[in-house]
């Protein structure tokens, strides 16, 4: 069973639950209409890409004790590292993925919209995620 661990007051698992999941979600949902097959692809090859090459680190620096998990508060591990750990790496890796697809986008094919206003569509989720990143990051803020 999981323990919630003191400092954050979660599981690694909550932790993505709380953090990295909904964000995922909400770019996605945002970025769903525009992507086509050859983005899935490109996000797949991206994730393995990252998975491939932080693993042997992360095994690296959990097994030289240079950083450490909580055993209570991942669901296992897979070599040293936490499974929630190799979930990280591929959620975040979809996130931003998704991000450049979002801020990257110049036109709306279906919207027939002019550069100028696909220029403030493009830009206008910016301020939005970054309130939202700031918002979830104050709650660390009191965990003394």
């Amino acid at each position: 069973m999981l323990e919630v661990v003191p400092m954050l007051g979660l599981t690694y698992a909550q932790f993505h639950l709380l953090y990295t999941l909904p964000v995922a979600l909400i770019l996605w949902l945002l970025v769903r209409p525009f992507m086509d097959a050859s983005h899935c692809l490109n996000v797949f090859v991206l994730s393995m890409v990252a998975l491939i090459y932080t693993t042997p680190w992360d095994n690296f620096l959990i097994a030289t004790k240079t950083w450490a998990s909580p055993e209570q508060a991942v669901i296992t591990a897979i070599g040293y590292v936490p499974l929630e750990e190799y979930l990280f790496f591929l959620i975040q890796t979809f996130t931003v993925y998704l991000w450049a697809v979002l801020c990257l986008r110049w036109t709306l094919p279906g919207l027939h919209l002019t550069s100028s206003r696909a220029k403030f569509i493009r830009w206008t989720p910016i301020p939005f995620i970054g309130i939202a990143s700031v918002l979830s990051w104050s709650n660390f803020g009191g965990t003394d």
